[in-house]
């Protein structure tokens, strides 16, 4: 399925009713992830529009839900992989974009995406793919990928919801872990005593040991980490405003997107395939700026000559041959 297809898919799956749209299969799920996380960027004002998305080299909202090491051991079949709970997973996914809640708010269903098949003392090359989710790798390996031995006979608990005993698994949903009674309890509000970002409520940190609301618009801020949504950064009047998109005015020249850049006043996209990049020397979608050229030119194939690895279309420039040539990441599962 192509990404924009996809993207659109998970529009409708991720929209405002919250429903799902149907099992997602694991070769469609790293694009699947992906969509989503641009349908979140567009929605909370980091990039103009899906189709800009579509585009961008780096783009991280979602951390390592799309590992391509689990990816290619769940393919091997040795993780089991839960389409249906992949589809509910990305659905549940918080529409907020109060940055504290993209890190706490994940659905129970995003546990269930891949579970390890590899019985205690069997071969494993990554943990996820253990029944007991623990691959040990003892001694000095000197190879790219490692074997090692699953330990554990029972899958790890599953995480407990207020009320319920955290002694077993300390991440609680939509609360978290008393050390003291190791039952999960309600997130604390601004101004209350705390030890960790994750006994906040949303939109609170923790700081000196107090729960501390971040910055909505207009609020005072240091850094772009004090203002509470992820779409606005931190003026140069140390208040927190939203990010100007492709074409606005940006007077003071710092009120641009991560991918925007301000020339001549005005708010304008990064250099991408086709553009000089002589300004930066880098290119925001899957090119790379040529310093010869110095224009964004398309990422080069496997076996192609690179100095370095973001020329390649794999990431991946091995500067152990002669000449250094584009290699295929090597993938550990």
């Amino acid at each position: 399925m192509q990404m924009r297809a996809l993207i659109l898919a998970v529009v409708v799956a991720c929209g405002d009713s919250g429903g799902g749209g149907g099992p997602i299969a694991i070769g469609d799920y790293a694009a699947a992830v992906r969509a989503y996380t641009c349908n979140q960027a567009v929605r909370c004002g980091i990039v103009d529009d899906l189709i800009t998305c579509d585009k961008l080299r780096s783009l991280q909202l979602s951390g390592s839900m799309a590992d391509p090491s689990v990816i290619a051991a769940a393919e091997a079949g040795l993780i089991a992989y839960d389409g249906n709970a992949a589809a509910e997973c990305l659905a549940g996914l918080t529409a907020s974009c109060d940055r504290t809640a993209l890190s706490r708010n994940t659905p129970a269903a995003c546990d269930k995406v891949f579970t390890g098949t590899v019985a205690d003392q069997g071969t494993c090359g990554i943990s996820q793919e253990c029944i007991g989710a623990y691959c040990s790798i003892s001694g000095v390996c000197t190879t790219q990928c490692c074997q090692g031995t699953c330990f554990g006979t029972t899958p790890p608990p599953p995480r407990p919801a207020l009320g319920e005993s955290c002694m077993n698994n300390p991440s609680c949903i939509d609360s978290y872990c008393d050390q003291t009674t190791y039952f999960c309890v309600a997130l604390q509000p601004a101004g209350a005593p705390c030890n960790t970002n994750d006994q906040c409520q949303i939109g609170a940190i923790c700081t000196s040991t107090t729960c501390t609301l971040l910055s909505a618009e207009g609020g005072p801020c240091q850094t772009a980490q004090d203002c509470r949504y992820i779409g606005d950064h931190c003026g140069a009047d140390q208040t927190c405003a939203r990010f100007a998109l492709t074409g606005a005015m940006c007077p003071v020249g710092d009120e641009c997107t991560p991918y925007d850049r301000c020339v001549a006043g005005v708010c304008t996209h990064g250099p991408m395939l086709g553009d000089p990049c002589g300004a930066t020397g880098q290119c925001v979608d899957a090119s790379y700026c040529d310093q010869t050229t110095l224009m964004c030119t398309a990422l080069l194939a496997d076996g192609a000559g690179c100095m370095y690895s973001q020329q390649c279309k794999s990431g991946s420039c091995d500067t152990a041959t002669t000449p250094s040539t584009c290699t295929a990441i090597t993938v550990c599962y």
